[in-house]
């Protein structure tokens, strides 16, 4: 009888011995999966995974993975070269689109000071031609900003040394006819060699969106100020321009404002750019009131 246990016991050990170094060769050859993966997806390489084990199912195993990764790396690029072709497909159509309106903006300004236009009725008719062209114009310029945004969504940035309060002053320098025209007071505090690490372009699109955006809705002021790396736009807004304030970033959104005044996209460009470069940006309302501050706080977005 005890013969009997003594050979059962060493049995069930060897057994146990068996599977344990089976256990400890399958979570090595898991773990050089692991590895092999990881290098052939951050180093593009073609090479197979490579497997130790003669197991059938961890050879298995070891081909299914190399025809995920072979189809996952077809499947990206394709996909670039698609997105290539979209964005020389936008850009092309960029160009065609605003060419023809850009000439007929010129035209109609050379009729609108050559005084030709005397007839009342005909001076009307040339405002709402004009009015119609520079909405057409900024409609085309907002969809061809969303599709870049989109499509370069995962782009290489371009990190560089940004003057941040001279392009600031550069940008306000671009809006001071739009806002004259329109009378509008202007309160602008600008502290000077403010500089930031950043994307020159999109930080550049950051600041001309806000005050576009300032520009077109504003009722009779406009406050700028850059304070460190704390940049705001404060305006006020007529009584009709009733919005809510947790959605002034949603695409499309225009609140109670609707006609020839925006397309509901700047904002919402700010946004994803600013999410992006990894900036805070924020909106506030509080009666008339409105403002939009963005804090270009590199050492967190870096």
């Amino acid at each position: 009888m005890d013969i009997a246990l003594i050979i059962i016991c060493s049995v069930l050990f060897l057994i146990a011995v068996i599977l344990l170094v089976r256990l400890l060769v399958i979570k090595k050859q898991i773990r050089d999966f692991s590895k092999d993966v990881k290098y052939i997806v951050e180093n593009d390489t073609k090479e197979p995974i490579k497997v130790s084990s003669r197991d059938k199912d961890i050879i298995e195993l070891a081909k299914a993975l190399d025809e995920h990764v072979d189809r996952a790396r077809n499947e990206y690029a394709s996909y670039v070269k698609d997105r290539e072709r979209i964005n020389y497909l936008v850009s092309g159509i960029s160009h065609d689109f605003r060419t023809p309106l850009t000439s007929s903006l010129g035209y109609i300004q050379l009729i609108e000071k050559s005084g030709e236009l005397k007839d009342p009725k005909n001076v009307e008719y040339f405002k709402i031609i004009k009015d119609k062209n520079n909405y057409l114009k900024m409609l085309s310029d907002d969809f061809f900003d969303v599709s870049k945004l989109a499509l370069n969504k995962d782009r290489k940035k371009d990190i560089k040394e940004i003057e941040l309060s001279r392009l600031v002053e550069e940008e306000l320098l671009q809006y001071y006819d739009r806002i004259n025209d329109r009378n509008l007071k202007t309160d602008i505090v600008v502290e000077k060699g403010i500089k930031i690490m950043s994307e020159p372009l999109d930080v550049t699109r950051i600041i001309d969106n806000l005050l576009s955006n300032a520009s077109k809705y504003s009722a009779s002021f406009i406050n700028v100020k850059l304070e460190g790396k704390k940049f705001s736009v404060v305006n006020d807004i007529q009584p009709e321009n009733d919005f809510e304030i947790d959605r002034v970033f949603e695409l499309f959104y225009q609140g109670g404002v609707r006609g020839q005044k925006g397309s509901g996209v700047g904002l919402y460009v700010v946004k994803c750019l600013a999410d992006d470069l990894g900036f805070e940006v924020t909106a506030n309302k509080k009666d008339n009131m409105f403002e939009i501050t963005c804090v270009f706080d590199d050492e967190k977005a870096l």
